[in-house]
């Protein structure tokens, strides 16, 4: 199996950007790639049961994500640190931006933390990862060529004890016929696809990232959730993206009428 070929193009302590020199179709984030906790946080063994699971990044999002970025030679934007530092995908407003315990246990590093904490951590790692979409997208949109803004997650194939049994779910809060077309073409790829699951886009402040960037760029956005169960492993991140990659070209203005 190849390695990723995307080029490295900046890294920091908040993100990572991949890109192309040549204009890609697509412009992907992921908003929580990295289970790392940075200092000068400490985490305790209690902590560091949770580093491995969903609670602390979005298994198999990362490397499909950069799969589909090689595949169609577009950017991406990864974030480098735990949602359970600060998460890149809520509103600083929200009262889950900065999660105190999981599954009621306690995290260490975020028990009674000082406002001047949240900011150093919204200074530090979720305003530059945003800044770096913002001008990732600013420097794509200056191409005329369209392009489409995908968000990158995934989610627990259990959840509150309740099967989860679709593959891929399309999140979109405004593009309909974008997302029932990428639902048609993901279908006939093979998948088991369902819209606004495993939860809704609509008014619930779970898809912010792509929100955020989508409507401030006025292109399409959309967030995927791959089901962990189908991106457990590298190689099967790689075939699930190089088909789900096939299915967003074949709704793409750049490609469906070749």
């Amino acid at each position: 199996m190849r390695p990723y070929h995307n080029p490295l193009r900046e890294q920091t302590d908040a993100y990572e950007v991949y890109s192309y020199p040549e204009t890609g179709p697509l412009v992907l984030s992921c908003e929580h790639a990295s289970a790392h906790i940075p200092p000068p946080l400490e985490t305790t063994a209690a902590d560091r049961e949770w580093l491995g699971t969903h609670w602390a990044l979005d298994i198999g999002a990362r490397e499909v994500a950069l799969a589909i970025a090689d595949y169609t030679r577009s950017a991406a934007v990864l974030a480098r640190f735990s949602r359970l530092v600060i998460d890149p995908n809520r509103h600083p407003n929200r009262g889950d931006l900065v999660r105190g315990e999981v599954e009621g246990v306690p995290l260490s590093f975020n028990q009674d933390i000082s406002q001047a904490e949240v900011q150093r951590r919204m200074d530090t790692y979720h305003r530059p990862f945003h800044d770096a979409v913002d001008r990732v997208l600013t420097e794509r949109l200056a191409d005329p060529e369209p392009v489409i803004f995908i968000s990158i997650h995934s989610c627990t194939p259990i959840w509150e004890r309740k099967l989860r049994s679709m593959d891929i779910g399309i999140l979109f809060d405004r593009y309909d016929d974008e997302a029932n077309a990428l639902q048609r073409e993901l279908e006939a790829e093979g998948f088991f696809v369902a819209l606004n699951e495993p939860y809704s886009a609509m008014g619930t402040g779970l898809m912010y990232s792509a929100e955020r960037h989508g409507q401030s760029h006025a292109i399409t956005h959309l967030e995927l959730e791959f089901n962990q169960a189908l991106v457990c492993t590298q190689e099967r991140c790689r075939r699930v993206a190089h088909r789900v990659a096939d299915a967003i070209l074949r709704i793409h203005p750049l490609h469906r009428d070749n």
